[in-house]
This record gives C-alpha cells, sequence and structure tokens, in this order.
C-alpha cells in the first residue's frame, strides 16, 4: 500500500483517517519515490519488482507495451499480432502511468515535453533502443495506430514480387525466413556486408541460417553494401537489386539522445554504468537494457534480468546499505545464449560454444517466438 510515501509492513494495514496515531515506527517505513524511464522489458520488469517496495512513476510515450521479438512474426501472421500489443493499463503492477516523453533530469527530478517536472528518489533510465525502419520497432503512436501499422505493412508484403532485406544480423536473417516461409513465392534478397551471417556469434549460427535460407529460395549476397539511389531503388557493385519492398535491419541505435547532456554516453550513445548498474556519477540513477553499455548482447531476457538487479539495488540503497548492493554479470553470468528463429517450424541456438538445430530452438522460441512466456510472466493471460 503507498500512501503518502508511506510502505505500511504489518500484516494488518492500517485504517487511515489522516494520521497515523497508534503505529510504531517499527512498522511504518518510508517507501521509496522510483521513476522508470521506459515501458520495454527493461521498463516492465524494474516498475513489477519493485511494486511491493517502492511507489513507481513509469514514464512512457506510447500507450501500449509491445514484445518486440514477435514483431516480424507479426508481419507476415496478422493473427499474431493481438498477442503482441497490450495497453499499459492492461499490465499489473506497474504503479503510476504517465503518457508522456521524458527530455532530461536532474539529480531529484524528471523533466518531461510539457515542462512539467515529476520528483524521484531513485531513477531508473529503460529508454530502450530503436531501428531506421519503424515497423520492425516503433518508438511512439497509439495502439490502434501500431495495429494499424503492421495490417498495412502485412498488405504490403502480401502485393509485393520482390523484397530486399538489408543485414546479416538475426533480425535480417528471422525476417527474410519469416517471409520466404509464410509468404512463399515472393524473389526475397539478404544483403550483408559481412562474410557471414549473424556475424557477432559462432560461424556455425550463420552457417545454419545461410543454409536454411538458401534451400528455402532466399538470395543471400555476403561482402557487399546496398547503395541507395535517389529514385529510391538499390543496387549492389553497380548490379540493380528487385526490391518492392526495402527494409533496413541494422543501425540499430540507443535511445538516448534526450539524455546527451545529463547522462554520461559512450561513443555508441549507451549509457555508462558501473557493474551495480548506476549510472557513472550518479549513484542513485540506473540505467538497464538496451541502452546502457554492458557487454552483452541486447535481448529482451537479459534486459529483464538486469531490472531485477536492479530493482535489487534500488531496495537495497533505500532500506540498507550500499555495501549490500549487487554486480550484474553480462549474460546473466551464464553462456553466451543465442536463438534464431528460422520461421515456426526451424530455427538455430548457441548455447556456449554449442550450436544446434532441430527439436530445443524450435519448441524454445520459433513455434511461439516466446511471446506465450512473455505474457505469462508480465501477468497477462495468453
Amino acid at each position: 500500500c503507498c500512501v503518502a510515501g508511506l510502505w505500511l509492513t504489518s500484516n494488518r494495514r492500517a485504517h487511515l483517517t489522516g494520521s497515523l496515531s497508534g503505529q510504531t515506527s517499527s512498522n511504518i517505513m518510508v517507501r521509496p519515490q522510483v521513476v522508470v524511464i521506459g515501458g520495454g522489458p527493461a521498463g516492465i520488469n524494474t516498475c513489477q519488482a519493485l511494486s511491493k517496495t517502492a511507489c513507481v512513476t513509469l514514464i512512457e510515450p506510447k500507450g501500449f507495451h509491445e514484445i518486440n521479438w514477435g514483431a516480424l512474426r507479426g508481419m507476415v501472421k496478422p493473427e499474431f499480432v493481438n498477442r503482441l500489443l497490450t495497453a499499459y493499463s492492461d499490465i499489473p503492477d506497474l504503479g503510476r502511468i504517465i503518457a508522456a516523453r521524458a527530455v532530461a533530469y536532474d539529480s531529484s527530478s524528471v523533466t518531461l515535453e510539457t515542462g512539467v517536472k515529476v520528483p524521484y528518489d531513485y531513477l531508473v533510465l529503460a529508454p530502450g533502443s530503436t531501428y531506421p525502419d519503424p515497423v520492425i520497432k516503433t518508438a511512439a503512436g497509439s495502439l490502434q495506430d501500431r495495429k494499424q501499422a503492421y495490417a498495412d505493412e502485412h498488405e504490403r508484403l502480401k502485393a509485393a514480387n520482390s523484397v530486399l532485406i538489408i543485414g546479416g544480423g538475426p533480425t535480417g536473417v528471422e525476417l527474410a525466413a519469416e517471409v520466404a516461409e509464410e509468404l512463399s513465392g515472393k524473389q526475397v534478397t539478404l544483403v550483408s556486408s559481412g562474410d557471414r551471417l549473424v556475424a557477432d556469434k559462432r560461424p556455425k549460427v550463420g552457417a545454419k541460417s545461410l543454409a536454411h535460407l538458401q534451400k528455402k529460395g532466399v538470395k543471400i549476397i555476403l561482402n557487399a553494401k546496398a547503395e541507395r539511389h535517389p529514385d529510391g531503388s538499390y543496387s549492389v557493385k553497380g548490379k540493380p537489386l528487385a526490391a518492392d519492398v526495402t527494409y533496413q535491419t541494422v543501425g540499430a541505435r540507443p535511445n538516448t539522445a534526450f539524455l546527451a547532456t545529463s547522462a554520461p554516453l559512450d561513443g555508441k550513445g549507451h549509457v555508462k554504468v558501473l557493474p551495480t548498474l548506476q549510472v557513472e556519477g550518479f549513484p542513485k540513477v540506473f540505467a538497464v537494457g538496451d541502452c546502457n553499455n554492458v557487454a552483452e548482447t541486447k535481448l529482451g531476457y537479459l534486459a529483464a534480468l538486469q531490472a531485477k538487479v536492479a530493482a535489487a539495488n534500488i531496495t537495497a540503497l533505500a532500506f540498507s546499505t550500499a555495501s549490500q548492493l549487487k554486480d550484474y554479470k553480462p549474460a546473466g553470468g551464464g553462456p553466451d545464449v543465442m536463438l534464431v528463429s528460422l520461421s515456426r517450424k526451424n530455427g538455430v541456438m548457441q548455447l556456449g560454444p554449442l550450436v544446434f538445430g532441430g527439436f530445443i530452438p524450435t519448441n524454445l522460441k520459433c513455434k511461439d517466438m516466446f511471446v506465450g512466456k512473455t505474457r505469462k510472466d508480465l501477468g497477462l493471460v495468453g
């Protein structure tokens, strides 16, 4: 129960009638005001982890949460979309929600684009990241607008004879696999500047992905850059590329431009954090998820693990001592894990030094893109 900044810890909550007479200091503790900027997986999990120990305010300009790792499936299967999108008001334990954009923060408050200041005791930066192509990952808009964007994109894909995908990382590979499987018969071309697909993982991940895509008829061009011309067409090394529809899947960047004057950023725009996930120089400010400079692959489940560490450290600072703070271990302290979906029926998984396809990655991720598990973890049905 959060009333006037008080946390009632007794088994029986006090009946408040304007005073707290009769309550002793042993069962009343000051409950910290925590502001979380960003409603992606890092922000949502932070809010929920602090729901019983803090008065939480979530600042997020969108009116909905999106399970982004299911977006590519949603583009080719419209019936999948409703499970990806949920109004924040329908997600339990988020605290107070302010539908606005944060533009700056100082040592005690966050400034909104309206000029309103939101005070905090502790601040969590979780603004996430974005792609150059907003249909893959959007940063604004209403729930209805996003549903319409999915519907429009599906129709655009259906009408296209040729699809060009720029980027050979997991997003580009998964998009190519989804289109080839669910909208077969189209000329799909994937262009990558690297010499193999999924180049930041073990070579076998890229090799298995390459073999699957080629089997599905996808044309793969490696060691090349797609050049865009003024008329909107593309070419590689002077040769034109068929492209009724084009997707840019490279160039993901953290949404930290608004922090340029208030937080320490590295050369790629990531917020510099200590092992405790505290922002360098700001002991009461934390940064979690895609926005920080933790050396690990930016994945949703790792953002959730970071959120839990940050929440535990905020609780320790508020009710105990800084000596009890936990360090976050990159990749959650476990092996390097990557699952690349190659449509509903196939996938490839890296687990530390091991790389394999078959039953395990297909059932872990590919059938449902983790959507059912994610909804359950957030307290949602279905």
